[in-house]
């Protein structure tokens, strides 16, 4: 065999050499530095498209997720605003369409890939179209008048998918004159509609809002006329007060003549009413008007007790508690009691229905200065109105064995 070129020896040396020197710093690196993937969840979509078109359906998400390959010390400092993702519709023409997503990082020694990699959407052209604006209006009240409205725009433009804006036939405008006496004229939003009255989604108005005026007055043939209910305020039971009066409607519209001043309801009693009650009645209504609304009239009624104060001599104090073992001398054994209440209550009430209370139960012979509790039975009588006048009792507790011991005792 003939001798080997050194120069090819050494080179082949050098070359092994090179080799392992690059594996060696590659299995450190990746010890110290390893290969890891990251994932980013809401990266947005640029979407480069014809401004003739317009995306209607299919794939209608605005972002992705994307996944970042590399290493470690790089792909941790990757912010989301360093990754651009794209779909290029720019030579697509109307229709359904997969298109594959671009994703570019800016910084380098890092894979990226796209979840999902394509996505289908559907374009279409762009169109556009003037449309009239249309007033929906709920009328005034009964007895006012309105003219037809008066926009600053009769026509607006709608702009958008070309399946979209030809279901569009007009511009609405909603509006409530329910409560309405005096002219209206105030900006109003717009809504796109289509022949049936629904609304069409996904267009765009322009202009959004426009100015609207509806002149509105009273009729000249109809009058504005104050109710009074007639109440017969003589038949309230005695010992009761009406506090309060109030009724709906106030006032009603009415055509026709002669228009009186006030238009009264249907005589109101109050025999037997001793509480809140509500009553509807009729109007009266003199021949030649009409009413326009309701002909009756809902009326509240307030009605409490007269308040008043009734002093009661004598009432005897009982004893309640005491062992049978033991005796108690109590003084005084009668006292008054001052009862403030509703007139009626009072008036009913007798000496005999009010009770005075002692309790000496768990008390020991001694002498005590004690407060009694008193009971009417009556629930519209609370205790805080009632004063008993000597306010405390002197008792005086006796254990009888006791003084039968002392007597007996040399």
């Amino acid at each position: 065999m003939g001798t080997r070129n050194p120069l090819v020896s050494n080179a082949l040396w050098f070359v092994a050499s090179f080799v392992l020197a690059f594996f060696v710093w590659l299995i450190a690196t990746t010890q110290s530095d390893p290969i890891e993937t990251r994932r980013l969840n809401t990266v947005p979509i640029q979407f480069q498209n014809d401004p003739t078109l317009l995306i209607v359906g299919g794939n209608t998400r605005s972002t992705v997720a994307v996944l970042l390959t590399g290493q470690r010390s790089v792909v941790s400092i990757v912010a989301q605003e360093d990754v651009t993702v794209r779909a290029d519709l720019r030579d697509l023409g109307p229709g359904t369409h997969t298109v594959e997503l671009e994703v570019n990082v800016a910084r380098r020694r890092v894979n990226a890939d796209t979840q999902p990699r394509q996505i289908t959407l559907s374009l279409e052209l762009l169109r556009e179209k003037l449309v009239q604006v249309q007033a929906d209006v709920q009328p005034p009240p009964l007895g006012y008048e309105m003219e037809p409205p008066q926009f600053s725009a009769p026509e607006v433009l709608v702009r958008g998918a070309a399946s979209r804006v030809e279901q569009v036939v007009a511009a609405r405008v909603s509006l409530n004159l329910t409560d309405r006496r005096t002219t209206l004229e105030q900006d109003a939003s717009l809504t796109p509609i289509d022949a049936q009255g629904n609304i069409v989604a996904d267009v765009t108005l322009e202009p959004q809002t426009i100015r609207i005026t509806i002149p509105i007055r009273q009729r000249e043939d109809v009058s504005l006329i104050s109710i009074s209910p007639d109440v017969d305020a003589n038949t309230l039971t005695s010992g009761y007060v009406l506090s309060d009066i109030r009724y709906e409607p106030q006032s009603v519209l009415v055509s026709g003549s002669p228009l009186p001043g006030t238009l009264f309801t249907e005589r109101i009693s109050l025999t037997n009413r001793t509480g809140d009650f509500e009553v509807t009645v009729p109007l009266i209504v003199p021949d030649g008007l009409q009413v326009l609304s309701s002909g009756s009239v809902t009326v509240e009624f307030d009605v409490s007790p007269l308040t008043g104060t009734r002093q009661f001599e004598d009432v005897p104090v009982t004893v309640v508690g005491l062992p049978e073992t033991l005796s108690a001398e109590i003084v005084p054994e009668q006292v008054s009691a001052i009862i403030t209440g509703p007139q009626p209550v009072l008036e009913s009430l007798g000496s005999e229905d009010i009770q005075v209370v002692l309790d000496l139960a768990d008390l020991t012979p001694g002498s005590y200065d004690l407060a009694p509790a008193i009971f009417t039975g009556e629930a519209q009588i609370v205790s805080s109105n009632i004063s008993i006048l000597p306010n405390v009792i002197n008792v005086t507790i006796i254990n009888p064995a006791d003084e039968t011991e002392a007597t007996e005792s040399p």
